[in-house]
């Protein structure tokens, strides 16, 4: 009896840890992709464009491969590839969190670090609405949401979908 409690308990563990793990997989699938700046945040910020590309990485190691673009009336501010390192609390709620919080420490990969957006930073992401907030010393560094238009189409268009009209998918 006590064998087939046990045998139930790892079992109901593993079924558990199972769920976290693939919630969290979800999370860092829905995390890649383009992120663009909000409309309130652009204008208060005196932008024009704020974009964010995060691509997809390893979950073990937190390392993406990115892509920054920031520009005001005077031009470019940033226009960068660069890698993201994150680094998530860890939470084991199996279902998807309403706000993960991560650290964040961009590499600019060889260029300067902007004095206006630093490399190190807090980054709230809130996968069930689709936005980031990245933040330091509890100043809001930038509110992007995701942006699915940007994305290449055609990565994600199965091969047998022929063009309209002759359009470009």
């Amino acid at each position: 009896m006590l064998q087939t409690l046990g045998i139930i308990i790892l079992i109901l563990l593993f079924l558990f840890t199972l769920q976290v793990f693939n919630t969290r997989s979800t999370e860092s699938c829905l995390l890649t992709g383009f992120w663009k700046g909000s409309p309130t945040f652009i204008k208060d910020a005196g932008l024009q464009v704020f974009m964010i590309r995060i691509g997809s990485g390893s979950s073990l190691h937190g390392e993406r491969p990115g892509y920054i673009l920031m520009v005001n009336k005077e031009g470019i501010l940033i226009n960068n590839p660069v890698k993201f390192c994150l680094s998530a609390g860890g939470s084991i709620n199996p279902g998807m969190c309403s706000c993960r919080e991560y650290s964040v420490h961009i590499d600019w990969l060889g260029e300067e670090e902007p004095d206006f957006f630093p490399s190190e930073q807090e980054l709230y992401y809130y996968p069930e609405t689709g936005k980031i907030v990245f933040t330091s010393d509890d100043q809001v560094m930038g509110v992007l949401y995701k942006d699915y238009i940007t994305g290449d189409i055609r990565d994600t268009m199965p091969d047998s979908l022929t063009p309209i009209d002759g359009e470009d998918i």
